[in-house]
């Protein structure tokens, strides 16, 4: 997922594989290496770190598909429970779509709190929940009885 933020902030997105390749079965099964980079402003932060589940990558794309479908209330939010980063729906406005993407701790860049903006259209949208679900199928959900419960507003 590569996007651009409304002041030119790149931010990607990217699984690099799971934390343990070898484990099939129990709670480190899921575990995702997370390659975070944020490039402008001044900012050239390239980190990876294993904080997000396969069934929380799924619960994002689930979140997006909420987003786009008018489902979500401005000020909502998803977010990994690492906490490594916050997605918040800043509200939708003439077909357009704030996204705010708040970047902490390994992924943080000094400034708290800091946040990118993202102004986006249905088939933008559309288009970040399809680059996620290549992630999705590429690193599936190893065993269910040990995954992260869904994490998703109401």
């Amino acid at each position: 997922m590569k996007i651009k933020s409304i002041d030119g902030v790149l931010f990607k997105f990217e699984i690099k594989g799971y934390e343990f390749p070898p484990i099939r079965k129990g709670i480190d099964s899921n575990w995702l290496k997370l390659n975070v980079q944020i490039h402008g402003r001044g900012i050239n932060l390239n980190e990876t770190d294993p904080c997000i589940q396969s069934s929380e990558l799924n619960d994002l794309i689930r979140w997006l598909m909420r987003l786009m479908l008018g489902k979500l209330e401005p000020n909502q939010f998803w977010e990994p429970v690492e906490g490594n980063f916050t997605f918040e729906y800043g509200g939708k406005k003439e077909n357009v779509f704030l996204l705010r993407i708040y970047p902490r701790d390994n992924f943080s860049v000094g400034l708290n709190p800091f946040s990118l903006e993202f102004l986006y259209t249905d088939k933008e949208i559309s288009k970040l929940i399809q680059s996620l679900i290549k992630f999705q199928r590429k690193y599936p959900v190893r065993d269910e009885l040990n995954t992260l419960p869904p994490h998703l507003p109401d």
